[in-house]
């Protein structure tokens, strides 16, 4: 029997599928006062140099507004606190 490895963006590719679940629910859970997510953007944001970048999720919020979500493996509260400015 062959063995296949765990995927090292596994953590990724989970919150990728499980964002479809966010659709009505707030981001309340993680302190932060924003309005409902009304749907799960694409993350596959063209660059200028036709790379492309790839966020975690990117969620449009019932205001029209986005939130760009990016996880990380290890919980620092500088970035936290950074990216809510």
């Amino acid at each position: 029997m062959v063995q296949e490895e765990i995927a090292y963006q596994n953590k990724d590719i989970t919150s990728k599928v499980l964002a479809e679940c966010f659709k009505g629910k707030t981001f309340k859970v993680y302190g932060l006062d924003l309005p409902e997510i009304r749907r799960v953007l694409p993350t596959n944001l063209p660059t200028v140099k036709a790379n492309e970048l790839r966020l975690d999720n990117l969620f449009e919020l019932a205001d029209g507004t986005v939130a760009i979500v990016d996880y990380e493996s290890e919980y620092i509260l500088h970035n936290a606190e950074c990216c809510l400015m």
